[in-house]
């Protein structure tokens, strides 16, 4: 039986009724910040990103999600999808 997934990066913003009506797979963007890493939407919600900014000191910086980080989520689908 073939099966459609999505899979994005949580730039996505997808609503999380759509994420949870859909199973769409969302994979945290990186955001460092004051040598410690976070995870969008998983330990770092918006109002700590937004207070971060305020804050002024220093930015946040953001990372793409690695490419083997995407590699890894469509073979974890692929191998459920054979069990």
């Amino acid at each position: 039986m073939n099966k459609i997934a999505i899979v994005v990066d949580s730039t996505a913003d997808i609503p999380k009724e759509l994420v949870k009506k859909y199973n769409i797979r969302v994979i945290p963007l990186t955001v460092s910040y004051k040598d410690r890493t976070y995870y969008d939407g998983v330990d770092l919600k918006i109002d700590d990103l937004l207070k971060m900014l305020d804050e002024g000191e220093e930015l946040p910086k953001t990372s793409q999600v690695n490419p083997a980080r995407f590699s890894d989520e469509y073979k974890n689908f692929l191998m459920k999808d054979t069990k």
